[in-house]
């Protein structure tokens, strides 16, 4: 079963007003299962959908939410270490 997608206000009136949007932008959250208890597991599916709703300008509360960390948790960290490495 996979879990359902987390987004906020913001992001689900854009997603309203832009039908081509959906699903393509958040699609690839549909394959994720988040463990039942929040976790700091940093596994490379949710690696990669960390880095992903990072570039969709999700907040790190939004991102631990979706992909069922704990606040703080290393798996956020190290998402915004490799951010900031590919902008320097």
């Amino acid at each position: 079963m996979t879990s359902p997608i987390i987004l906020t206000l913001a992001q689900a009136r854009d997603l309203q007003q832009q039908i081509t949007a959906w699903p393509s932008s958040w699609h690839f959250l549909l394959a994720i299962e988040r463990p039942e208890k929040p976790d700091a597991i940093g596994d490379p599916e949710r690696m990669t959908a960390g880095l992903r709703m990072v570039q969709l300008s999700c907040s790190d509360d939004h991102i631990a939410e979706q992909l069922g960390w704990k606040i703080p948790s290393g798996p956020l960290k190290t998402i915004h270490r490799i951010i900031r490495k590919q902008l320097s």
